[in-house]
């Protein structure tokens, strides 16, 4: 393997590579989502039913780039999409088998479940972080204050010009 100055058909190569396995990795994602989105109402058929999906769309990307041949722009789109198809497939397949607490720190890392979202229900926000403002000056008072207190202030409050001026 030598690195070389690239040139523009190995770019337009490599652009429609990368382009197509985006496409076919979220081509795919779609495809699982929308073959089981339907559930069951058992947990567990539920799992078993995804964790096949993904495995055949798994499988059908990897038989198919083996079946594609040639070195034109579409084989490439086409090897691209399957190469995308079966990456995400593959890893989300692992991630089904893969328990968050019981797989090794380098496993959770690669498969992407030694986020800290994966220990809480959802991101939430950091321990730290506070919903009320806080503010130096402590003569503070809030907007809706204000505009309440200059309503109530204000002297044209239900005024008519038909009555003022007849």
């Amino acid at each position: 393997m030598n690195f070389k100055k690239p040139k523009t058909e190995n770019l337009t190569g490599a652009l429609v590579m990368g382009g197509s396995a985006v496409a076919g990795a979220a081509a795919s994602n779609l495809l699982v989502a929308t073959l089981t989105e339907k559930k069951s109402g058992d947990e567990k058929k539920d799992r078993t039913k995804r964790q096949l999906v993904k495995g055949g769309a798994f499988a059908a990307a990897l038989v198919g780039l083996a079946c594609v041949d040639g070195n034109d722009t579409a084989a490439t789109a086409v090897r691209g999409a399957l190469i995308g198809m079966a990456g995400a497939q593959g890893i989300s397949l692992a991630r089904e088998f893969t328990e968050a607490g019981k797989a090794g720190k380098t496993v959770q890392n690669a498969l992407g479940l030694a986020c800290p979202c994966q220990e809480r229900n959802g991101l939430g926000e950091p321990e730290w972080f506070d919903y009320s403002p806080v503010y130096e000056d402590s003569y503070y008072t809030p907007y809706e204050e204000i505009v309440e207190e200059k309503q109530a202030r204000n002297p044209l409050t239900g005024f008519t010009p038909k009555e003022t001026y007849v």
